[in-house]
């Protein structure tokens, strides 16, 4: 299987992330903070990549912070909280709240209803969080986690907590149905210029949900078998693979990506991209860990593309709604795991190459006709790239941030794998996923042995 796959000997597992309850820090005080004037009362349509069963979930952001010498928390929580009300007037919508109209699509209600801040105090210290993935595991517990109704949380939650030594911790949670993983960015960064002291947004937000709306006339050129549900057989996807689940991260050297590229691009003659190499290896060996009996069994890899610049006209400057599209490749699994993985590659590209303008609005209407009720994820492998959710060099006003990142929705969606950039200096990227644990040591012997097998090719060039 999966002849002439090399692993760099670099490539590493790292431990298990601990899953740590999610209960709010004690002594939680809360506020409401509203814009500071009002806004127009009103309801924002939300598009269908918007309004889609699989964003009803928050983006989890968090940063660690070590203040300076000189801070002063009492003053600096009175000027977030007057810098988040101003912040509101221009980004009003994330004051709402969401509503459901009676055939049963979401729409934002534009009501100042405001957004929510707790503020509290842990015992727990900064010399807890070691690394960026004991960061992840000590950041869970505050980072804001809604478990009710959509229809009854506010869209923009932050969290902040005090450690017993002065550090802070500060998680912040965005309604996945008004932004995707670039839009929350960019809502980040608008709010940093304004507490760093700009009087408004040096890139001013539009809303332009209009640009994604479906035509008067639908039109649907294309089977989009990305939203499809495909029978779910024993072995592929465990009803309770939540609950019986362990998730890891492994990490891929540059070097490792550098010569799998180089492989793929001598039997081809074209090149490939980091996302579309590690994509197949993925799909592959989690596909051939769960042990799949079916040989003739339909299986899928579903990702997302970005269309900001695929639309015509593009998406314009300071839209920061969903602009991701579902894609998907398709494949049986003896092809899969049978022929070399470059196969899989091929596939990836073809359904990348698909998605243009016309592709676009086919998918917007076939959602306005086929609005799927559950998670199209069953025979699926689910890969998000993390890439643009960039929080590297976040200045913030009052001290050094010592960590900063996403935490990933694995435990709401356990069929998702994340791919982003390591904390290192070489490029390097990690992926995580969750694979019941007989799975994920198959998995971990597949790649270890991959790597062991690259390290004697190696030695006989």
């Amino acid at each position: 299987m999966l002849s002439g796959l090399s692993f760099s000997s670099a490539m590493a597992t790292t431990p298990a992330l601990v899953k740590i309850p999610v209960i709010p820090a004690p002594h939680v005080q809360r506020s409401i903070v509203r814009p500071a004037c009002s806004t127009p009362p009103h309801k924002l349509y939300l598009s269908n990549l918007d309004d889609f069963i699989t964003y009803r979930l928050f983006i989890k952001i968090f940063f660690v912070c070590k203040p300076n010498d000189d801070f002063d928390y009492e003053q600096s929580s009175q000027e977030f909280k007057r810098v988040l009300a101003r912040f509101l007037v221009p980004f009003y919508p994330l004051a709402g709240r969401i509503k459901e109209t009676s055939d049963g699509k979401f729409e934002v209600d534009c009501n100042d209803l405001g957004a929510l801040v707790l503020e509290g105090y842990s015992d727990d210290t900064l010399e807890e969080v070691k690394d960026p993935h004991a960061a992840k595991a000590f950041c869970k517990r505050f980072v804001y986690d809604w478990r009710g109704p959509i229809t009854e949380s506010p869209l923009l939650v932050f969290q902040i907590t005090r450690l017993k030594d002065g550090g802070l911790v500060m998680g912040m949670s965005i309604s996945h149905l008004l932004c995707d993983g670039a839009g929350a960015t960019y809502i980040i960064r608008s709010m940093l210029e304004m507490y760093l002291g700009l009087p408004e947004p040096s890139s001013p937000p539009c809303w332009a949900r209009d640009f994604l709306k479906p035509r008067s006339s639908l039109c649907i050129k294309f089977p989009h078998c990305e939203y499809a549900r495909f029978p779910n057989h024993k072995g592929l996807l465990p009803q309770n693979l939540r609950e019986i689940s362990v998730t890891k991260a492994f990490c891929f050297a540059q070097t490792t990506i550098r010569a799998l590229k180089k492989q793929f691009e001598r039997e081809f003659g074209k090149s490939s991209t980091s996302f579309e190499i590690l994509s197949s290896i993925i799909w592959i060996l989690r596909t051939k860990a769960l042990n799949v009996s079916l040989p003739n069994q339909t299986v899928r890899l579903s990702f997302y593309t970005d269309i900001r610049s695929k639309l015509k006209p593009p998406l314009p400057k300071g839209f920061y709604g969903n602009g991701i599209l579902l894609n998907c490749a398709t494949c049986t699994v003896e092809d899969l795991l049978t022929k070399p993985f470059w196969h899989a590659t091929r596939l990836i590209q073809d359904a990348i190459a698909l998605v243009d303008d016309e592709y676009i609005r086919s998918a917007i209407d076939y959602l306005e006709v086929h609005r799927p009720i559950e998670r199209p994820l069953i025979s699926t492998t689910l890969v998000s790239a993390i890439f643009r959710v960039e929080m590297r060099n976040i200045e913030v006003g009052i001290g050094k941030v010592t960590f900063a990142g996403t935490l990933d929705p694995i435990d709401e969606v356990p069929e998702l794998v994340t791919m982003r950039a390591a904390h290192s200096e070489r490029d390097d990227i990690e992926i995580q996923l969750c694979l019941p644990p007989a799975a994920m040591q198959a998995f971990e012997i597949d790649i270890l042995n991959m790597a062991r097998e690259s390290m004697e090719q190696e030695a006989k060039l």
